[in-house]
């Protein structure tokens, strides 16, 4: 960024201009490149100024560049412009040029193009997922090494002394390792409870500076408050009780702290409780010791010099809490809150924790539903249900209740984040689905409220879907939700490469790779009704079983590209003429090697693709034909061709000439199981998704709408002279509020 010197940019057209300086220090070295990489990164950041905020505020990385042409070599300033081309919420595509100072082209690129990371995000305050932690209390043993020490403890030590004999105890212990206990009991203070402040902070806070004044030869080593413990059980609680609790426990300690302050007095400070934190579901929490914490806390944070410890012991210790809190203060590590629970030790933590957990998970009303979201992390386990508006149907669309939906391949990609998002139609899982329609356009003549349907759309993974009429016809009354959900991308898929594209005639020969898949087990029936004779591969023993009991003969094993030998084999040297094909690497080259002359070879794999694999072309000099099939982009551009495939294939169905495939069917509150099993690829056919799915509890998502505040309001903010008070006036203040006291 140091680079741009510069940048006019205009929003409104997507265009940006920024004049680009190469840095004093790294000119003597520009010779050994065509353009330095300085000079180019920035050239990049001017390209990014054209675009617009990102509310987000994801981070965007470079991603590629489709062309590039260079004409001369740059000197140190240069001038970028910039256009934006194409956009959406997870990238943004620029053309650029960059001209010398004469406005002479130097280099021309078109198809720079950025996108989101996965899994990663610029830090934000708007972002909710960064306000929230949770308390986590971890196992935290003493040493044992130091337990077996023998550490005298010499001083004076100011114990303010329970009731129950706690602190007697404590004395005896501590004296026994040379201390000078001296114990404070709340009786000495009659006046204590119902007495003004000002009564309360003369007696007990004149005694403790005086205590502390007169310590200055002799230091006092520590202090320990023990008062909370004399504080009722919550069932004794009334009004009375639950003040003096407070004043034993909170203004005692205040008035400790005021004076220690005072006397520029530095002890240590012990402040106990019992039962006051609750570590788990089993703890039984003491609502009068419990303020003592706040107190504690503010201790540590507005007194460091005090090196304030908090020890919370339980309800089944009376006997040794006199050894635990010894313990606690001769061998102490330094953890700031503990708590003892019987024989074991926990230490407080600090943990972030998501909104998800947190969110509302209330009964839909009529006019929302539900969408299952691709993680942000690219981890399935963070697959989740979040609730959206349903969407009004237009004049020529029909609204859908989702009763199942199917799972691809590309919802695994998508959800591990290797899926390249090319629109915003890829942010969403699932792409074929059954249902009941529950709405319909004033143009849709052909569909009616309750009609049973199978449709093709994205972002099937919902309660509701509202698609384009030509996207969906009637489910066949033989099939139930779940078979028909199995129908759409595989059948079409299938149908589309094999007839579409591949022109499949009786007695030709078909290689069809990974046969028990949805689309492989589509293929298989196509090609066996067109008359073709079929070749498979599969990827395990019992896969390949499947096959040989549809009454294929030539089975072969898909994870090894020993494949093509067999081929030969089969047909005496002369190959097969089709190949669909979802294998990657090797596979497809050597795969194209086993084509006959005029052959076509079906690619309906997504890696190489998209890694833009290079292939060779001379194992296509005998007339060869090689077609790349993304059913997705059929579906999202050509709707004519979608429903002539449905009504092809339906029609099929419902004579019996096509069965449907085999599936496993499981509830939408499993989608990370359906996911993680399809990833490891150990089904037959397809993974149903049920969204009649009576434990589904959809995430209420947070406002995305940044957090403003009126001008003419007014705002108090306590502590706000504090670094966290500040902190938060000044956030305010950068949100609209105008008046803060």
């Amino acid at each position: 960024m140091k680079a741009i010197q510069a940048a006019i940019v205009s929003k409104r057209d997507g265009e940006a201009l920024g004049r680009v300086e190469l840095p004093r220090q790294l000119v003597a070295g520009a010779e050994q490149f065509l353009i330095h990489p300085a000079l180019l990164d920035a050239c990049f950041q001017v390209a990014q100024f054209a675009a617009s905020e990102s509310q987000d505020r994801r981070t965007f990385l470079p991603a590629r560049i489709d062309r590039i042409a260079f004409f001369a070599k740059p000197g140190t300033v240069v001038f970028c412009h910039a256009k934006l081309v194409h956009s959406n919420s997870h990238a943004f595509v620029w053309n650029f040029q960059i001209c010398d100072e004469e406005g002479c082209v130097l280099l021309a690129a078109q198809g720079y193009r950025v996108q989101a990371v996965r899994g990663m995000s610029a830090s934000s305050n708007e972002d909710a997922d960064n306000w929230l932690y949770k308390t986590k209390w971890v196992n935290k043993p003493l040493s044992q090494a130091a337990l077996t020490l023998e550490q005298p403890q010499p001083g004076t030590w100011l114990i303010f002394a329970d009731r129950s004999g706690v602190a007697e105890r404590l004395g005896s212990l501590l004296k026994e390792r040379g201390a000078s206990p001296l114990l404070l009991f709340q009786e000495q203070y009659s006046g204590l409870i119902g007495a003004s402040t000002e009564n309360i902070s003369t007696s007990l806070q004149a005694d403790l500076r005086h205590l502390f004044a007169k310590a200055i030869d002799k230091k006092i080593a520590g202090v320990v408050h023990l008062w909370s413990l004399d504080a009722p059980a919550a069932k004794e609680l009334d009004p009375p009780s639950l003040l003096q609790a407070e004043a034993g426990g909170c203004h005692s300690v205040l008035h400790l702290v005021q004076a220690m302050a005072i006397e520029n007095a530095a002890a240590p400070v012990w402040l106990v409780t019992r039962c006051a934190q609750c570590t788990g579901p089993a703890d039984s929490i003491s609502v009068a010791q419990s303020p003592l914490l706040g107190v504690g806390r503010t201790v540590l944070t507005e007194f460091p010099h005090l090196a304030c410890r908090m020890v919370d012991l339980s309800s089944d210790n009376r006997q040794d809490a006199a050894a635990v809190l010894l313990q606690e203060i001769v061998f102490g590590d330094g953890e700031t809150e503990v708590a003892w629970r019987g024989e074991s030790r926990f230490a407080n933590r600090l943990a972030p924790i998501s909104l998800d957990s947190h969110s509302s998970r209330a009964a839909l009303s009529r006019k929302r539903g539900y969408r299952l979201i691709i993680p942000a992390s690219g981890v399935m386990d963070q697959l989740d249900l979040h609730e959206i508006r349903r969407r009004k149907p237009r004049a020529s669309e029909v609204e859908i209740e989702i009763c199942a939906a199917a799972l691809n391949f590309r919802d695994v990609m998508k959800s591990l984040g290797i899926y390249p998002m090319e629109s915003d139609r890829d942010l969403l899982l699932g792409d074929e689905c059954s249902g009941r329609i529950v709405a319909v356009g004033n143009q849709v003549e052909e569909f009616a409220i309750g009609d049973e349907v199978i449709a093709s759309g994205a972002g099937c993974f919902a309660s509701h879907l509202t698609v384009p009429a030509e996207f969906v016809l009637r489910k066949p009354a033989r099939l139930s939700f779940e078979q028909a959900a199995t129908i759409p991308v595989a059948y079409m898929t299938a149908w589309y490469a094999l007839h579409h594209l591949g022109r499949i005639r009786r007695g030709e020969r078909i290689l069809i790779h990974a046969a028990t898949g949805g689309v492989g087990l589509a293929a298989i029936q196509i090609a066996q009704l067109a008359g073709a004779e079929v070749f498979a591969t599969a990827g395990n023993d019992e896969k390949r079983s499947h096959l040989r009991r549809l009454g294929i003969r030539h089975i072969m094993d898909s994870r090894s590209t020993a494949f093509a030998d067999e081929v030969r084999t089969f047909t005496k040297g002369a190959g097969v003429d089709l190949i669909l094909n979802s294998l990657a690497g090797d596979a497809i080259a050597i795969g194209l090697s086993v084509l006959a002359p005029g052959g076509r070879f079906l690619e309906i794999g997504k890696r190489d693709v998209y890694a833009n694999t290079a292939i060779g072309l001379r194992a296509m000099r005998s007339n060869v034909s090689m077609f790349v099939i993304d059913m997705g982009q059929v579906i999202a551009s050509q709707p004519n061709v979608v429903q002539s495939l449905l009504q092809t294939i339906l029609k099929l169905f419902r004579s019996g000439k096509l069965q449907p495939l085999p599936h496993l069917a499981l509830p939408v509150s499993q989608a990370e199981d359906a996911f993680r099993f399809m990833a490891q690829a150990k089904h037959i056919g397809k993974i149903v998704l049920s969204m009649q799915d009576v434990k589904v509890a959809p995430r209420s998502a947070p406002p995305r709408r940044a957090i403003e505040f009126s001008a003419k309001a007014s705002y108090l903010i306590t502590g706000g002279l504090g670094g966290f008070g500040l902190a938060v006036a000044q956030w305010m203040v950068e949100r609209g509020a105008k008046n803060l006291s």
